[in-house]
């Protein structure tokens, strides 16, 4: 998938990151930022309790959907005390189709289809850090995060933009493209979509590909696959 570069009117630019440091072998928390599909994220804490290897805690920032009963925890903020120095940064439409030990998690950059225009966050970010580079992840797959720097560089931002969001200038480790490990369900699943859901790592989807999705997972899970 391309890496843009994408220009505001005064010259800045914003550029999908493609180098950042990953967790170091640390254990991290996992942290839904937004919930409103319940069934969403049940697939996807179904999946992280299936197939994720190395992983904490579980917790959400903000929810317009019943969670009762779902073993996940609430946190007021980024810098609660019940959060840990790192974490992965996990939207609701994303879920795990293997099982992968979520201490080696590296950052993932990649455009899902329909990509919104990203400038509206450009002013909200610069009031905040005006000096430092942007770096923007879609929604792809979940990111890992160091919960100071992610304070530091999100401080005074808020946005209900549904993009992975996630800010580092310290290039020190190569970042994985979305194209090799993820995939995105969005209509009927073809035979190379199973070929590629076979072999990903993870895999997101919209409303559409939502039920094609459960319907693909429950009948493996039938065949005892």
């Amino acid at each position: 998938l391309a890496v843009e570069k994408l220009s505001e009117g005064d010259g800045e630019t914003v550029s999908a990151a493609v180098k950042t440091p990953a967790l170091s072998g640390q254990t991290p928390d996992i942290v839904f930022p937004m919930i409103s599909n319940r069934e969403y994220v049940c697939l996807a804490l179904e999946s992280i309790r299936k197939h994720g290897l190395g992983w904490n805690r579980i917790f959400y920032l903000d929810s317009s959907a019943d969670l009762s009963g779902l073993e996940i925890e609430k946190i007021s903020s980024f810098d609660d005390p019940a959060l840990g120095d790192s974490f992965l940064y996990w939207g609701e439409n994303m879920c795990l189709l293997h099982s992968v030990d979520l201490r080696a998690a590296n950052p993932v950059y990649g455009f899902t289809p329909g990509k919104r225009d990203y400038m509206e966050l450009v002013p909200l970010i610069r009031k905040s850090n005006p000096a430092r580079p942007i770096y923007l992840y879609d929604g792809i797959a979940p990111q890992p995060v160091e919960k100071n720097k992610f304070i530091e560089l999100t401080s005074g931002v808020k946005t209900a933009y549904p993009l992975t969001l996630y800010f580092n200038s310290i290039p020190t480790v190569n970042a994985a493209n979305a194209a090799p490990i993820a995939v995105h369900i969005d209509k009927k699943i073809c035979c190379s979509v199973k070929s590629r859901l076979r072999t990903c790592v993870f895999a997101t989807w919209n409303e559409e590909g939502f039920k094609h999705l459960r319907q693909y997972l429950d009948e493996k899970e039938k065949k005892g696959l």
